[in-house]
């Protein structure tokens, strides 16, 4: 975790009131792809993410499903077909 020092001048009386602002960061580590799962049953691919790198939980999607954009290393979607096989690239989102 970082730490930044905020400094804030009081418009009234001149002084300085300081404290830290922590940033979470998201830290990747480990795997981040698994283009050998492309055709593999998702919950099965799932397994295989998740035991090779801890650091993250694969999430079975059907492939289309709208989710959020936001970015941290922590998430890996697995798309699949309506039989339930991988269609896409699994890859840290």
């Amino acid at each position: 975790m970082a730490s930044t020092t905020l400094f804030i001048l009081l418009s009234l009386n001149m002084s300085f009131i300081s404290f830290d602002i922590y940033e979470f960061m998201c830290v990747c580590t480990g795997k981040d792809s698994w283009l050998e799962l492309v055709g593999k049953k998702g919950e099965e691919a799932a397994i295989v993410i998740e035991s090779e790198n801890p650091y993250v939980k694969a999430i079975v999607l059907k492939d289309g499903t709208t989710i959020t954009k936001d970015f941290c290393c922590d998430s890996v979607c697995v798309w699949v077909d309506d039989c339930g096989y991988v269609v896409r690239t699994p890859i840290i989102t």
